[in-house]
């Protein structure tokens, strides 16, 4: 085969040095939003490929502009430069989604960045073998609508959203109560991947929902996610697996994936576009999250 020569075009033009099999576009900001595609050629002549298109979502950094979002239930923009999905109540649940959709057609993946706190409110240890405090987590979602919320305590505020696929930082566990739709037994401090509202462990497996990555789609985190520190995650998606990097100490992107397992986002929301966002929940036990 006559050997192949690459060059990478952005909105139609060349890109300087851009001359390899594959282009990473890295520390992606509003400047690199446009066309991609690269053309091919050899001795037997040249072809161009399909374009790919790059999106670009910032939020405003203080939040102060909601006009983007779609605040549901107990969501509320009240604390400086975040918002608070649930206050340190029980019982309570809310949710927060991007009012401009995302692409999922053509192998279509997406990158996300963000940052997390949750404070432990009151309430009894969970008793469930790890006496955790502080209920119930958040999930990073992405579905098919922007104004609904899920049930509360143990579900997030995700359990019940159908047509979606979930990331949880779960800080609760409710696997004693012999209820498949919650935790692995013995773990109120994890991380997870969810499916069409339900939340991590047996039932996911009992719909037949293969995994890989790290043995299994949930993950213990040694220290508390809800110890009223900054938390960190990037949530890559490349249309085959779904990686979750997590640090608790800087915003330096970690090389090594915490919790990786292969699932098609297209299948589980049905439609080729979606919405992101996330969700909270708290029960008996609460956090401010």
């Amino acid at each position: 085969t006559p050997t192949l020569s690459y060059q990478w075009l952005w909105n139609g033009n060349q890109i300087s040095g851009a001359t390899n099999a594959s282009l990473t576009v890295a520390n992606v900001q509003i400047t690199n939003v446009g066309y991609y595609s690269v053309v091919v050629t050899n001795a037997a002549g040249t072809n161009i490929s399909t374009i790919a298109s790059l999106t670009v979502i910032i939020f405003d950094a203080n939040f102060t502009n909601t006009s983007q979002l779609k605040l549901n239930g107990n969501a509320t923009t009240s604390v400086t430069n975040a918002i608070t999905l649930t206050r340190n109540l029980g019982n309570t649940n809310g949710s927060v989604f991007f009012l401009h959709p995302i692409s999922l057609v053509s192998n279509a993946s997406f990158s996300t960045f963000f940052s997390f706190r949750m404070s432990k409110g009151g309430g009894p240890p969970d008793g469930d073998g790890d006496n955790h405090t502080g209920a119930d987590g958040i999930v990073f979602m992405v579905q098919t609508l922007t104004n609904n919320v899920g049930t509360n305590g143990g579900g997030m505020g995700y359990y019940g959203i159908t047509n979606s696929v979930g990331v949880e930082f779960d800080t609760w566990c409710n696997g004693n109560q012999h209820n498949p739709t919650y935790d692995p037994l013995g773990d109120g401090n994890h991380v997870g991947i969810d499916y069409n509202g339900f939340i991590t462990n047996e039932l996911t497996y009992a719909l037949g929902i293969k995994t890989n990555g790290y043995g299994g789609i949930t993950r213990h985190v040694t220290n508390d996610m809800n110890n009223t520190n900054i938390w960190y995650a990037w949530i890559d998606y490349d249309s085959t697996n779904i990686e979750l990097r997590l640090s608790e100490t800087n915003s330096s992107r970690p090389s090594n994936p915490y919790l990786m397992t292969n699932v098609d986002v297209l299948a589980f929301v049905k439609t080729n576009v979606a919405y992101i966002g996330f969700s909270a929940g708290t029960g008996s036990d609460s956090n401010q999250q």
